[in-house]
């Protein structure tokens, strides 16, 4: 049998295509195909396949599991309360696709390499899970798109390499226009014009891009098109000469999965390194915030750090050295990238519940402070086994900026690490600014989060002499345009209060709490917020809403809430568990 879905869902057998019944028997064999080989717990089914619980139950479910395996025979497995598919080698396009992308990731010759991508691309026919209107399938289907984009971008890095220049510059154009931030195109096609003779259409293609860039999201080119735009200016003699080819990286894989080198482009060494793929993702979704005056994630970072983030666990002086061999893992239809870590900022696997259950009583159980909340691991009963856990106790002497972004706002504004824990800071003599006008200070994660997720931070007011005007906020950005968020405020409107925002819903509850602790998750598409208390989680809200999330840390506010009053807080054991993340 051959199973695609790159595209819509489809079972070939004998050369002819088999007739599948509607989409939420065609999102079943979807979300096994995902899992191929693999136990899926109908409770987990049930979670992936409706918004709503059916009227019927786990008998809606077999039903649905009944008719696909009248389709597929013996392909479909019970195992227990759960079902599986199973695959042969090479019957899954998803998993071809893969195979071949490892493979041109060993290939050594740029021309080899770029043709085993082409043949990879070949395989797409259409968008991946079109016409599945299911929880589980806007996230897999962007992960997959870009997935897609990231294979292409390799042909293309292959074949500037193989010297295809001016044949390149037609697709560029058109890959650059659609998708306009992704700064990793955009310096493939400045390169490409160059090296065809255009250096003025390079130029003026680098000045449209810093354009785009600072309209849209306020960001300066990253410093690879910054320095792609110096080597033209001067007309350095390396951006003509046959590129050197340097491996870089990602992660290692958390079960046995193919894996495959990705290729870059780098100029002379110790000169110009073009590492054009550098935050191309995070540009291109930022991009699609929307306005909310707390929807800006946290996207810059202190001039003096930035040369530090070469995903090295310590910061030290650098040194010329040969590039580092890394590996990149194509798992499950996601890049999952791992930066290496240290004992204080950790993404690891880790059997973390999908949920807690939220609780209503706790007279006759110990109460949970805040660190413990966030700290421990959930004691309900994994609902999945392969989620991973990104945290940080902010021990260290400075941010982790292969994890993490820093953004302010406005004129006095700071962040600091103090004993162990992450403080932000609005002077009393700060002026709110900047697109949104707004006093801010926050950090946002690099690492993003398809499906599911389950956040948590414990805070602690140091200086917060009521009213401030400020909020203590774990946000939740959901690109294209959803701001997500729970937050202890004080503010004119709201007094002392928790607040949540999800969308188009907006909850407060009075609080005294000088401290406690802030969760966002989402499960099957349904987002909400909680705060601690009293060793309880408390619901504020929630919404439904999909999409990629991006978190962020944030002491803000705007301007016409601001009471130019010293205001501190102090963050500590951030964690975020989920069963897929991307990160850079």
């Amino acid at each position: 049998m051959d199973f695609r879905i790159l595209g819509p869902v489809e079972v070939m057998t004998g050369g002819k295509q088999l007739r599948l019944g509607g989409p939420r028997q065609r999102a079943l064999l979807a979300y096994l195909l995902l899992h191929a080989n693999e136990t899926v717990a109908a409770e987990r089914l049930l979670d992936e396949l409706w918004f709503d619980a059916p009227s019927g139950g786990s008998a809606a479910l077999q039903t649905q599991v009944s008719r696909l395996r009248r389709i597929l025979v013996d392909r479909i497995a019970t195992a227990g309360s759960g079902y599986s598919i199973r695959v042969e080698p090479g019957e899954l396009d998803l998993e071809r696709f893969r195979a071949l992308l490892a493979e041109a990731g060993a290939a050594e010759e740029p021309r080899k390499r770029s043709q085993l991508l082409r043949d990879a691309d070949a395989l797409w026919h259409g968008a991946p899970l079109a016409g599945l209107d299911v929880p589980f399938a806007a996230g897999e289907a962007a992960a997959l798109e870009e997935l897609r984009l990231a294979a292409v971008e390799d042909r293309i890095e292959a074949d500037l390499a193989a010297g295809l220049d001016g044949e390149l510059v037609s697709e560029l154009s058109g890959l650059a226009r659609r998708y306009p931030l992704r700064e990793r195109l955009r310096g493939e096609l400045i390169l490409a014009l160059y090296r065809s003779g255009r250096q003025a259409d390079a130029l003026s293609e680098y000045r449209e891009t810093r354009r785009a860039l600072d309209e849209d999201l306020g960001l300066e080119p990253g410093p690879a098109l910054r320095e792609l735009e110096q080597a033209i200016l001067r007309h350095d003699p390396s951006l003509t000469a046959a590129p050197v080819l340097a491996e870089v990286a990602a992660a290692e894989p958390a079960e046995p999965s193919p894996t495959r080198q990705r290729r870059r482009i780098v100029a002379v060494p110790a000169v110009l390194v073009l590492l054009l793929g550098a935050g191309a993702f995070a540009a291109y979704e930022y991009a699609r915030f929307g306005s909310s005056p707390h929807a800006r994630p946290a996207v810059k970072r202190p001039a003096a750090v930035a040369a530090s983030t070469t995903g090295s666990s310590h910061t030290t002086t650098a040194k010329p050295k040969a590039p580092r061999v890394r590996r990149v893992v194509h798992r499950k239809g996601v890049v999952v990238r791992r930066q290496p870590t240290k004992k204080a900022s950790t993404i690891a696997q880790a059997p973390v519940a999908r949920h807690d259950p939220v609780t209503t009583t706790a007279a006759s159980s110990p109460r949970t402070t805040p660190k413990q909340a966030v700290a421990t691991k959930p004691t309900t009963t994994p609902k999945r086994s392969r989620w991973r856990t990104f945290s940080d106790d902010f021990s260290e002497s400075a941010p982790r900026w292969t994890m993490w972004n820093v953004d302010t706002e406005g004129a006095g504004a700071t962040w600091t690490l103090e004993s162990g824990q992450l403080e932000l800071a609005l002077l009393a003599s700060g002026v709110p600014g900047g697109r949104y006008d707004q006093l801010s200070e926050g950090l946002g994660t690099q690492c993003r989060f398809n499906g599911d997720f389950d956040a948590r931070v414990a805070y602690q007011l140091l200086d917060w002499t009521v009213p401030t005007g400020a909020r203590v906020q774990l946000s939740a950005w959901i690109f294209p345009d959803l701001n997500s968020d729970v937050a202890r405020t004080s503010t004119l409107q709201g007094g002392e209060s928790y607040w949540g925002d999800i969308g188009p819903t907006h909850t407060g509850r009075p609080t005294s709490d000088t401290a406690g602790a802030l969760r966002v998750t989402r499960t099957g598409g349904l987002v909400k917020s909680y705060f601690l208390d009293h060793g309880d989680w408390v619901q504020v809200n929630s919404a439904r809403a999909v999409g990629q999330v991006m978190l962020g840390l944030q002491l803000f506010s705007p301007a016409a809430d601001w009471q130019q009053k010293e205001t501190k807080v102090a963050f500590d054991n951030f964690t975020v568990s989920a069963p897929s993340m991307t990160c850079p």
